[in-house]
C-alpha cells in the first residue's frame, strides 16, 4: 500500500515567493483504494522545525492555515505527512514559500523617479509620460550565497540586475486603488557576481498615472502622480552577514526612448533614442542625472504573490492586407489581447504607426465601438502605438507597459511601409492554467465553448475585465456571473484570492460597493447595484464550492455582513430596487424588459443566504441563524410583493417574462409545489421565441441553470447551438472568435459575461456538478442528461483532490456512461428520468476510480 503526495501548494500557488499574510496549504494524493484519517503539516526555516500542526484527526486537504509565527523575509519549507485508514503513512518532499517584508511602511527605501518631465501631446500636457530609465552600480566582493529583491514600480514596471531580467512576465505590478494598497513582488537573484554589479529599472505609467480622458475619470484619480520606484535588495554572503541596497540618492536616472506611454490611449518609442547596453556592468552612466526622491504613493505595501501576466501563446498572423503603399491591414485571426512584434529594417527616423482594434470604421480611420469611452480628442490615439526606428539593422520591438485588445492592426507608414516588415502575434494575459475541457457531438455548441474560453482567458489581467480594448475594468457584474465557468474551464483560484483584497478594500464603510473594481470613485452611484455588488458574496462562496476554500469565506465575510447592511438600509418593505438590472437583453420592440426589483430584491435574498451559509461554515452558529431568519423574512417580502397566485394559473405582480420567471426559480423564491407551473410558463415564453432566450446577462445565467435543475437541458442546447439571433450560436455564425457584449454585435466583441452557458455545458449536457455539502468535489454528483441533439459530450475538471471526469455516448439503443472520481472522493451517479441502470436502478455512489456504466431506456 503507497500514498503519493504531489502537487503542493501555498495559498492555491506552487512555492511563492513573498508571501505577507496567513499561509494556506494545500496538496493532493494518489492512493490506492484508501482514504486519509489524519494529516500533520510541519514548517521548517533554515534553523529547523518552527511549526508543528501535530497529528489532526481530518481528511481535509484544502487551504489548511499555518498556525505557527513566521518571520519576514524568510524562506521555508514545509511537508506533510499522512495517515490514511488502513494505517499507513507518508510524508512528502519539502515544499517551498517564502515570506515577503510583512509590513505595509516603514520599509528602509525611498520612492524615486528620474526627474519628472512633462511633453504636450495633441492638445495636452501629460505628466511624466516619459518613461524614467533608473540605475545604480555597485561592488560586491564575492557572490552572495543568495539574494532577494522586493520590489514595486509603480504603474508598471521592468528590472534587471547585470542585463538579466528578474522576471518572465509583463504589467507587474497588480493594478489597485494605489492610495490604498500598493503590490510589490519578491525575487529570488542568482545573476550577482563578484565585482560590479547593476540593478537598472524602467517605469511605465500604466493605471497609476493613465493619462486618457475616460468615461471612468482615471485621469482624475485621487492617486495619479508620476510614475515612480521603490526597491530593495538583500544579500547575505558566506560568513552570513547581509548588505542591503536600497532605492536612494545613489541611482542615477534619465529618460529614454519611451516618449509616451498610456494604458488605453498612446505610445511613443523612439528607437534612435535607444540608451544601449543601460542595464550592464561597465556602462557609462555620467551623463546621467541625479534620482529625485518623491512622495509614496500612500497605499499599504502588500506582497504580490498570484497568477502572473505572461506572454501565453505566440502565433502567426492570418492575413495582411495591403490597402496601400502606406497603410496595411494585419488580421490576428482571432481576437485576443496583448500586442503584435514587429521586425522591421528601416531608415532611422521612419515612423511606424499601430492601431488596434476589433474592426474599424469604413474609412480605416477609428476602431469601431468606443463611442462614450474616451472623450473625442483621444480618439486617434486609443490603443495606438508609434514606433521611430533607429535605423540600426533588424530592429525587433513590442510595448511593455500596456496590453491591447484587438483582432485586427491598422499599421501606417507615411514614408512607404517596407515589405521586410513583418509581425507576430503575441496573447498577453493572466496565465491561467486549462483545468477542465468539454466537448460534444455537436460542432456547434463545441464552437460556442472555444469563444467562451477565449473570451475568458483575454479578459483576464490581474483580475476579471469586461473587454480588453476600451476599457479593461474590472467590472463586478460580469465577474460574479462568470466566475463558475472560469473555474470549471481554468485554476483561477490564486487570481480570485487577489482580486478579492481589491473588492474588500474598495467597500464604503456603509457597505456600499462600485461597479468597478478597483475604481477612483467612479460606480457608485451608477453602474452598481445588487446584481453587480453581489460580487462580494458570489465569489468567494462560488471558490468554497468548486475549490473548497473556506479561507476565502474567511476573508470575505465581514465585507458580505457590511453589504448586507447596506442593502437593508436600501430595501422599502424587504424589496431592493437600485442600480442595473438584466444587462444587455435583445433591443428589440418584441423584448420583455424584467422589472429591476425582482432581480435586485433575489440579489439581496441570495447573499443574506450566503452569509448565513458562511457563518455555519466558519462555526458562527448564532450569527448562521440570524441571517438564515432574514433571509427568509426576504423571501416571503418577494413573495408577497410579486407572486399573486400560483395555483393552476400563474399571476405575477412584475413582468412576465423568461428572465423573471427563471430568477424565481433559480433563487428558490418559489415553492417546490410551484416548480411545474413555473416551467410550464418559462417554456412557453421560450417557445413564443421560437426556442430562443429573450434575456440578458441575468437571465442568461437563470434561464439555463433552470432549465438544466429541472432535466430540460434539451432546451438549452438547441438555444445556444441555433445560429439565428439571438443566441451564443448566432455569435458563431457571424464570425465572432469570443462572446460579445450584446446579442447582435454592435458593442464590444470581445465580453465574458454571458459566458456562464460553458459552466451549463459541464453541468446539465456532460453533468458534472459539484456538490455544495461537500466541496471542492470531494463529492461529485454526476448528473447527465442525454439530450436528443448530441450523441455524446465529455467532460473533465481539475479538481483540488485530482481529475475527476465523465463522458457519455449512445451506443447501439443504450448510452454507455464512463466517470472518474479522484482519490480520497466520491461520487454520485444519477441516471436521467425515462432512463435505468443496467441493475434497474437509477442512481449510484461510487468511491475513488473508474467506471463504466450502461444506461437503457426505462
Amino acid at each position: 500500500m503507497s500514498i503519493k503526495i504531489y502537487d503542493m501548494t501555498v495559498n492555491h500557488m506552487p512555492s511563492p515567493a513573498g508571501v505577507d499574510d496567513t499561509p494556506h496549504f494545500s496538496y493532493k494524493l494518489a492512493l490506492e483504494g484508501t482514504h486519509q484519517v489524519s494529516y500533520r503539516l510541519l514548517v521548517s526555516d533554515k534553523d529547523g522545525l518552527v511549526w508543528d500542526s501535530g497529528r489532526r484527526m481530518s481528511d481535509n486537504q484544502v487551504m489548511i492555515p499555518c498556525e505557527g509565527q513566521l518571520a519576514p523575509c524568510t524562506a521555508y519549507t514545509w511537508q506533510v505527512e499522512v495517515t490514511d485508514d488502513k494505517g499507513s503513512t507518508a510524508i512528502s518532499e519539502p515544499a517551498s514559500f517564502s515570506t515577503g517584508m510583512m509590513k505595509p511602511f516603514g520599509w528602509d527605501a525611498k520612492w524615486i523617479t528620474a526627474d519628472p518631465q512633462s511633453i504636450f501631446i495633441g492638445n495636452k500636457w501629460c505628466t511624466n509620460t516619459t518613461a524614467p530609465y533608473l540605475r545604480r552600480s555597485f561592488s560586491l566582493k564575492e557572490a552572495p550565497v543568495s539574494a532577494t529583491l522586493y520590489i514595486s514600480g509603480l504603474g508598471y514596471y521592468e528590472c534587471y540586475i547585470n542585463g538579466i531580467s528578474v522576471k518572465d512576465t509583463y504589467l507587474d505590478p497588480a493594478f489597485t486603488e494605489y492610495d490604498k494598497t500598493v503590490m510589490y513582488k519578491t525575487y529570488d537573484i542568482a545573476s550577482l557576481t563578484a565585482g560590479e554589479n547593476v540593478i537598472a529599472v524602467s517605469l511605465g505609467d500604466g493605471f497609476y498615472n493613465a493619462d486618457s480622458d475616460d468615461a471612468w475619470n482615471f485621469v482624475s484619480a485621487t492617486w495619479r502622480d508620476h510614475s515612480k520606484c521603490l526597491l530593495r535588495l538583500v544579500m547575505t554572503f558566506s560568513d552570513g552577514h547581509t548588505e542591503t541596497i536600497v532605492s536612494d540618492k545613489n541611482f542615477r536616472g534619465t529618460k529614454g526612448p519611451y516618449l509616451a506611454n498610456d494604458v488605453r490611449s498612446l505610445d511613443i518609442y523612439d528607437a534612435r533614442r535607444d540608451l544601449g547596453d543601460w542595464t550592464l556592468p561597465g556602462y557609462d552612466d555620467s551623463s546621467w542625472g541625479d534620482v529625485t526622491i518623491t512622495k509614496a504613493p500612500g497605499g499599504a505595501l502588500s506582497g504580490q504573490y498570484t497568477t502572473p501576466i505572461k506572454e501565453t501563446r505566440r502565433f502567426a498572423v492570418k492575413s495582411i492586407r495591403k490597402i496601400s503603399d502606406t497603410r496595411w491591414l494585419v488580421d490576428a485571426g482571432e481576437n485576443t489581447s496583448g500586442w503584435l512584434e514587429l521586425s522591421v529594417e528601416a531608415p532611422a527616423g521612419t515612423e511606424f504607426i499601430l492601431r488596434y482594434g476589433e474592426d474599424f470604421d469604413e474609412n480605416l480611420e477609428r476602431p469601431r465601438a468606443i463611442e462614450g469611452c474616451l472623450k473625442p480628442n483621444e480618439k486617434y490615439n486609443f490603443q495606438c502605438d508609434h514606433y521611430i526606428a533607429s535605423g540600426k539593422g533588424r530592429e525587433i520591438w513590442h510595448p511593455c507597459f500596456k496590453y491591447h485588445g484587438f483582432r485586427y492592426v491598422l499599421v501606417i507608414c507615411e514614408s512607404g511601409i517596407p515589405e521586410n516588415m513583418s509581425f507576430e502575434v503575441c496573447e498577453i494575459r493572466t496565465a491561467l492554467e486549462k483545468a477542465g475541457t468539454f466537448v460534444c457531438s455537436d460542432d456547434m455548441l463545441n464552437r460556442v465553448q472555444d469563444i467562451t474560453c477565449r473570451a475568458t482567458r483575454t479578459n483576464f489581467h490581474n483580475m476579471p475585465t469586461d473587454c480588453p480594448h476600451r476599457e479593461k475594468n474590472g467590472w463586478t457584474g460580469d465577474a460574479q456571473l462568470s466566475a463558475e465557468q472560469l473555474l470549471f474551464n481554468y485554476d483561477g483560484a490564486a487570481a480570485y484570492w487577489r482580486w478579492m483584497d481589491d473588492i474588500i478594500r474598495a467597500q464604503r464603510p456603509t457597505g456600499q460597493l462600485p461597479g468597478i473594481i478597483p475604481s477612483t470613485g467612479w460606480g457608485f452611484n451608477w453602474g452598481s447595484g445588487p446584481a453587480w455588488d453581489s460580487v462580494v458574496a458570489v465569489l468567494p462562496y462560488t471558490l468554497y464550492v468548486m475549490c473548497g476554500d473556506k479561507a476565502v469565506l474567511q476573508k470575505a465575510y465581514p465585507a458580505i455582513k457590511k453589504y448586507v447592511g447596506f442593502c437593508d438600509t436600501m430595501a422599502v418593505d424587504g424589496i431592493c430596487e437600485f442600480g442595473l438590472g438584466d444587462w444587455c437583453p435583445p433591443a428589440d420592440e418584441w423584448h420583455k424588459n424584467c422589472d429591476l426589483a425582482v432581480t435586485d430584491t433575489a440579489y439581496y435574498y441570495y447573499d443574506t443566504l450566503v452569509a448565513s451559509k458562511a457563518a455555519a461554515v466558519l462555526g458562527y452558529e448564532n450569527e448562521a441563524a440570524y441571517y438564515a431568519g432574514k433571509a427568509y423574512e426576504i423571501r416571503q417580502a418577494f413573495r408577497r410583493r410579486f407572486i399573486k397566485r400560483a395555483d393552476d394559473v400563474l399571476e405575477l405582480n412584475c413582468v412576465k417574462c423568461q428572465t423573471s420567471l427563471a430568477c424565481m426559480m433559480y433563487y428558490g423564491m418559489i415553492e417546490e409545489s410551484e416548480k411545474p407551473l413555473f416551467l410550464r410558463e418559462l417554456i412557453h415564453e421560450i417557445d413564443e421565441r421560437d426556442g430562443h432566450l429573450d434575456v440578458g446577462i441575468l437571465g442568461a445565467k437563470y434561464v439555463c441553470n433552470v432549465l438544466i435543475d429541472c432535466g430540460r437541458a434539451d432546451l438549452v442546447a438547441a438555444a445556444a447551438s441555433s445560429p439565428e439571433y439571438p443566441g451564443w450560436g448566432y455569435m458563431v455564425a457571424q464570425g465572432a472568435t469570443t462572446l460579445w457584449e450584446d446579442w447582435k454585435g454592435g458593442s464590444s466583441q470581445n465580453h465574458h459575461m454571458f459566458g456562464d452557458i460553458s459552466a451549463c455545458f459541464y453541468k446539465g449536457l456532460a453533468g458534472l456538478n459539484a456538490d455544495e455539502n461537500k466541496p471542492g468535489f470531494k463529492n461529485t454528483i454526476f448528473r447527465p442528461q442525454f439530450v436528443p441533439q448530441l450523441s455524446y459530450a465529455r467532460a473533465d475538471h481539475m479538481t483540488p483532490y485530482g481529475k475527476v471526469s465523465i463522458g457519455w455516448e449512445k451506443k447501439n439503443g443504450a448510452v454507455e456512461i464512463t466517470l472518474t472520481v479522484p482519490d480520497g472522493c466520491t461520487g454520485e451517479l444519477h441516471i436521467p428520468q425515462g432512463y435505468r441502470c443496467e441493475c434497474g436502478c437509477t442512481s449510484r455512489v461510487f468511491d475513488a476510480g473508474t467506471y463504466t456504466v450502461k444506461a437503457i431506456e426505462a
